[in-house]
């Protein structure tokens, strides 16, 4: 429900989600890292510059999974603001 812009200069941003069942777990997965368990709102550590993808995927209480939910964007610098 709430996820940074494709590109970002927050170098920890959050991730607001909500499954459609209620009772679910999620598991939240950055980039080639595995999958873990995580809760929303889901704010990461600090990332690199660059390019990153944050899957979350909620699995219900009779340990159904759906399918992960994928957020792709860039971390880019601050640039310094000219007057």
């Amino acid at each position: 429900t709430k996820k940074p812009k494709a590109k970002t200069t927050d170098r920890t941003p959050t991730f607001k989600f909500k499954a459609s069942v209620s009772g679910s777990t999620f598991k939240c997965k950055l980039d080639s890292a595995a999958f873990a368990a995580c809760t929303s709102p889901l704010t990461t550590k600090k990332l690199k510059f660059g390019k990153h993808t944050l899957s979350v995927r909620a699995t219900n209480s009779a340990g159904g999974a759906g399918r992960a939910a994928k957020a792709s964007f860039k971390v880019i610098k601050k640039r310094p603001h000219h007057h």
